[in-house]
């Protein structure tokens, strides 16, 4: 490594941390995935299924570290920080690794700066987890394959990482399909000069995975039952909403000013540098955006590993077409532009903090309900269930006042927060079990939230 590519390596992962460590001591309440994983966490603790089987089970094993811990949310989020961390540190080895030591580099230090990915990198989701776990396995996977003489047993080791990636998030099953199917394609030779070392890696992979299989046979009836119901969850209008988005929307919003060209140039890498690697990460890349682009609505977290590597992509495109020379004399300028948009996030970062959170509202009325439960049995309709279910430690739902748990004697809840559209209206009874309602307001803050506390009258 040059000595300019290890200082900017070293400026980058040295913000990197500063940038994750300031987001996870000014950010306010959990939002709804995190809750969602907090109450996991906490069942898995206690021996319990998780109350969605669409959620992965690893996140909810990086969940249960922090309630086990005391389930504060400087401490729940606590895991998720320190992967964070190492997900900067995957995408620096992946980059030199795969591309050299200027993709590595510079890589990291475009990655740093995009605040579509660094705004929510503390928090607790599986987007980074599963991104730094993939990156590592498939630059294991690319580095033995790349070798003339042949992939050696040290390839085992990319099983290990895509069973951690698929197990903190399902839909990581895209990308690692992409990898396994195109590493065939584009290194066939290798494949049949050693295919012991890559059959070991493909059985150990399945091996690794088969709890998931017997999990979902018996959940579901089909080993790809949890996946086919996971496919289903994030919400679109019709097929291909989300590729739309990804190709039409404003990339600089998503994305951050100084990587949309990096990104752009990545995309153009399979033209300028058409080497083995070059095209096998292009293609998975722009695999994993088209594939769930046409199965899901767009977000930048989806595709955080695609965009991760058309970052790689695009600096080595830029730094070949620069030139080596041109490249070192230039580097005060790319380095001050990095520094720019990580001062961005920074200041993106103090100034969310500092205006009004929408999560608090929740919280509030969470707590409210928690007050009036004293421990009772109870039950919380609202919009945004899983916040009111973590922080009131009652069940919830975002459905109909649940009759038969009326019928049992439970406290039932209706919290209404304003901001939330779509929350159901007060009283919704299944025909089937009609109740007589009594409905006792708790409290109101105009403009925020309602709560009610509703009853079966005698």
């Amino acid at each position: 490594m040059t000595g300019s590519a290890r200082k900017v390596a070293v400026a980058a992962l040295g913000a990197w941390v500063a940038l994750v460590v300031v987001g996870w001591l000014l950010d306010g309440p959990l939002g709804h995935d995190e809750a969602a994983y907090a109450i996991g966490g906490e069942a898995l603790l206690r021996g319990e299924p998780s109350p969605w089987l669409y959620r992965s089970v690893g996140m909810h094993a990086v969940a249960a570290v922090g309630v086990a811990a005391g389930g504060a949310d400087l401490v729940l989020r606590l895991p998720a920080v320190v992967l964070a961390i190492g997900f900067a540190f995957a995408v620096y080895h992946a980059g030199r690794r795969m591309l050299g030591a200027t993709a590595g580099a510079w890589g990291v230090a475009i990655v740093v700066g995009m605040h579509g990915l660094a705004l929510r990198a503390h928090q607790l989701e599986s987007d980074l987890p599963s991104t730094a776990c993939l990156l590592l396995g498939t630059t294991t996977i690319v580095t033995e394959l790349e070798r003339d003489a042949g992939p050696r047993w040290r390839m085992l080791a990319a099983a290990p990482w895509l069973a951690a990636a698929f197990y903190l998030r399902y839909a990581s099953c895209v990308p690692i399909a992409l990898v396994g199917g195109l590493a065939m394609v584009v290194w066939w030779r290798a494949l049949l000069a050693r295919p012991l070392p890559v059959l070991a890696t493909a059985a150990a992979l399945a091996a690794l995975l088969a709890p998931h299989a017997a999990q979902a046979i018996a959940e579901t009836g089909s080993p790809s039952g949890i996946i086919t119901f996971s496919a289903g969850v994030p919400r679109r209008d019709y097929v291909g909403q989300g590729l739309v988005s990804y190709v039409t929307e404003n990339p600089f919003i998503g994305y951050g000013v100084l990587a949309v060209p990096v990104v752009i140039a990545g995309l153009g890498a399979i033209a300028v540098r058409p080497a083995r690697a070059t095209c096998f990460l292009w293609l998975v890349a722009v695999g994993q955006v088209v594939a769930l682009g046409l199965v899901s609505h767009a977000t930048p977290r989806y595709i955080y590993f695609a965009l991760t590597l058309l970052v790689l992509l695009g600096v080595h495109v830029i730094a070949l077409v620069a030139g080596r020379g041109s490249w070192r004399i230039g580097a005060r300028v790319p380095f001050v532009l990095v520094v720019l948009a990580w001062s961005g996030v920074l200041v993106t970062t103090i100034w969310r903090s500092q205006r009004e959170d929408w999560r608090a509202p929740v919280v509030e009325a969470a707590a409210l309900v928690g007050t009036d439960a004293r421990g009772r049995p109870c039950h919380v309709v609202s919009r945004r269930f899983a916040q009111v279910m973590w922080y009131s430690k009652c069940g919830a739902g975002d459905q109909t006042v649940p009759g038969d748990k009326l019928e049992r004697g439970e406290i039932v809840y209706r919290v209404w927060v304003r901001r939330s559209p779509g929350t159901p209206e007060l009283v919704s009874v299944p025909e089937a079990t009609p109740v007589p309602l009594a409905i006792v307001e708790l409290g109101a803050v105009p403009g925020r939230y309602e709560v009610h506390r509703i009853t079966r009258r005698e």
